[in-house]
């Protein structure tokens, strides 16, 4: 027996979602096409009438003939058409996802380093917040590239996990992450103000902590 997750309902149901369009589509353009066809051939013009009566005066049956070949080279062409159109149709609605697939994928990429880059910067900030207290230099390192750019990167990361099994999980760590880095903002805001034993050594180690296990769980 086959278990069938959740993930894979949703992906299933967009795939549906995205086909049902393209099939609606290509049948709307089939009847068009056959119909304009229909009332072409079934509404000859005054000079195809004066024509055509001249010929039968000489000789009908040739002149016959000759309609219903015309009318077959006509409606070939129309089914030409027909499945030209009906093929670019369902190529540009397959291409779709795939082109969503791998831009969302270098987008998540991008995002990812730009998170190890944080971590990096909050590595070299340990010493000013946990040993010196140099409030002054914590506070300008949150404000600082690629900290400044965590919030952006972060969401890019939790929409493009969006259908996966941890979807839920990568969003809390996310809170948990911004709620430290806040704190830690704050302590160092406190601290500059010349409020007395203000430490930020809790608060550092927590965000820390949280930006770690957000990259972990994107990572996956």
């Amino acid at each position: 027996n086959r278990v069938i997750t959740t993930s894979t309902i949703s992906k299933k149901e967009k795939k549906d979602k995205m086909t049902r369009p393209s099939v609606l589509a290509l049948l709307l353009l089939c009847f068009n096409t056959f119909t304009i066809h229909a009332f072409t051939l079934s509404t000859p013009t005054k000079a195809t009438n004066s024509m055509t009566l001249t010929s039968m005066s000489s000789s009908p049956s040739n002149n016959n003939n000759n309609e219903q070949e015309l009318s077959r080279r006509e409606a070939f062409a129309t089914l030409n058409k027909a499945a030209l159109a009906a093929a670019a149709v369902l190529t540009t609605s397959a291409s779709l996802p795939a082109n969503a697939d791998v831009t969302n994928k270098i987008a998540s990429s991008s995002a990812l380093r730009t998170i190890k880059r944080c971590i990096r910067q909050l590595t070299d900030m340990e010493g000013s917040a946990t040993s010196f207290n140099d409030y002054m230099s914590v506070k300008e390192s949150i404000r600082k590239p690629p900290l400044t750019e965590v919030r952006r990167n972060c969401v890019i990361l939790i929409k493009g996990g969006e259908d996966g099994p941890d979807a839920a999980l990568l969003q809390e760590k996310y809170n948990a992450f911004i709620k430290a880095l806040e704190s830690l903002d704050g302590q160092a805001s406190l601290g500059m103000r010349g409020r007395k034993g203000i430490s930020m050594v809790e608060e550092y180690d927590a965000t820390m902590k949280a930006i770690k296990d957000f990259y972990e769980v994107a990572e996956r």
